[in-house]
């Protein structure tokens, strides 16, 4: 019997090294126990029916997280990469069917990386880490991923000034080589990248460059390049708008319903931002006329969304000195727009407002959160239209009673409850947000069941100890102590 004994000590010697190394290089946390997330962001949030994805960063390790019964509970999160004392921008996230991807890029000594990943199964489990770019460049300046069906796009910029994208048009498996997208001028920017169907879109920022000797040529539109067959051949690169101004545009967002591409920007000139607006009936081969939302104010942050005939704008304003959200939508297509209304209606000069995210449900429903701050507090609303626009419901405080629960836990007077995200799947409505204060940052996260009527309580997801991501070294143990005792009384029967 000490014979046995003995055998067994190094398979379980063998077992534990072999574990522990999937231990600490991979990591799962749990939901409970004390906050214990330093510098934590909320990336993004995605959901496809019940189903409800989180991809958050916790001091260089970025969590996968997800739901499947509709955001009543939560899977532990999974550690899907570890860049720890490197920079990178935020990943990002997108899902189709039942394939979940995130990509993201860092830089060390040896240059920059873009990074990918996928997941067949909804998030359960995750391939391996391929390495689908690597530069001299030192850093990134932007990052943009976008799935529709079977293909997949990746757009990024580095700080050099170079602008490429990446595809890959069998569902993540396999990407074809790097193209450049601003044929190496190094001077458009921050690439945002669109799909639907066969139709891929490209706006960049166009800036300001000098021409001669000091004289500086801006241009006050974003500047577009398309493709009409999934990102093999594109179009030339053209501006919204031709000529130049004394301004320049930025934050470009766009949405896309049909032939139907309908464009946002901030202009920035004359000292101040205004919010221009444009569309195209022809798949951004020509934009009609320029339309000036127009608030007598500081205006910035736009978003646009489309449903059919309806457009919805969204911007933030800052006059009178108060912050507020802005909303205006069109039920023709874009040809026309109603008088912009004021959603959060701010009466404090002393309040801030941040609009993160907003989101139109395919039915008639409109959702709008974001961020009120002022000098003592911040806090998260939430306010629904189920007209298409034509009218807001009442103002939901998603983080009422909240601020005195984080307060006790930190001993502090101050709660910065920040970057609010929306999203929604057939009669759910998700709200997350974080709190970003003094190493009390937590994830919140809030569910609606009825469209946004009524939210369910709020869900603090937290992190506690870590346990493998792989789940088999316990059973291989045992696996291994069965056999050698199995084996010894085979052979003491003899």
């Amino acid at each position: 019997m000490k014979t046995l004994h003995y055998s067994i000590i190094p398979v379980v010697a063998i077992s534990l090294f072999s574990s522990f190394p999937l231990v600490f290089a991979h990591g799962i946390d749990t939901m409970i126990g004390p906050p214990r997330l330093p510098n934590v962001l909320l990336t993004q949030i995605l959901s496809s029916e019940n189903n409800v994805y989180l991809l958050w960063e916790n001091g260089g390790k970025f969590f996968f997280q997800k739901s499947t019964d509709g955001g009543s509970t939560f899977d532990s999160p999974v550690m899907v990469m570890n860049i720890t004392g490197a920079r990178s921008v935020e990943p990002q996230m997108a899902a189709s069917g039942n394939d979940v991807y995130v990509t993201w890029n860092y830089f060390d000594h040896n240059g920059t990386y873009l990074d990918f990943r996928q997941s067949t199964d909804n998030g359960t489990s995750f391939g391996n880490i391929a390495t689908l770019y690597r530069g001299s460049s030192l850093d990134f300046l932007s990052l943009n991923l976008v799935v529709s069906g079977k293909h997949v796009y990746i757009a990024w910029q580095e700080n050099s000034g170079y602008a490429h994208l990446i595809k890959s048009d069998n569902s993540g498996t396999t990407f074809l080589p790097v193209i450049d997208l601003d044929n190496n001028t190094k001077r458009l920017g921050d690439p945002k990248i669109f799909a639907s169907k066969n139709h891929v879109y490209l706006f960049m920022e166009g800036g300001c460059i000098i021409s001669s000797g000091t004289q500086q040529i801006c241009y006050p539109s974003p500047f577009v390049r398309r493709s009409d067959d999934y990102g093999n051949t594109w179009s030339s690169i053209n501006p919204v708008i031709n000529g130049t101004a004394a301004g320049f545009a930025t934050d470009a967002r766009a949405a896309i319903f049909g032939d139907n591409v309908y464009l946002i920007w901030q202009f920035n000139g004359y000292g101040y931002g205004k919010i221009l607006f444009a569309k195209s009936n022809d798949n951004a081969i020509t934009f009609g006329k320029t339309v000036y939302l127009d608030n007598n104010g500081q205006e910035g942050h736009p978003n646009v969304l489309a449903n059919g005939n309806n457009v919805y704008l969204f911007w933030q304003t800052d006059g009178n000195n108060t912050k507020d959200m802005m909303f205006s939508h069109s039920i023709d297509g874009g040809t026309t727009f109603s008088k912009p209304v004021n959603i959060s209606n701010n009466k404090s000069p002393s309040d801030n407002y941040y609009l993160y995210k907003q989101v139109a449900s395919p039915g008639n429903n409109v959702y709008v959160t974001w961020e009120q701050r002022n000098q003592s507090n911040s806090e998260i609303f939430f306010r629904m239209s189920s007209d298409d626009g034509e009218t807001f419901g009442n103002t939901i405080n998603l983080s009422e009673d909240l601020d005195s629960v984080v307060k006790n836990e930190i001993n502090s007077t101050w709660v910065n409850f920040d970057k609010p995200q929306v999203v929604t799947s057939g009669n759910n409505t998700y709200v997350g947000w974080i709190n970003n204060y003094e190493g009390n940052n937590n994830i919140f996260f809030r569910t609606s069941n009825d469209g946004g009527n009524t939210f369910e309580n709020t869900i603090i997801l937290r992190e506690d100890h870590v346990m493998p991501e792989f789940p088999f070294a316990i059973p291989i143990l045992l696996v291994g102590i069965i056999s050698v005792i199995a084996f010894y009384r085979m052979k003491f029967r003899k």
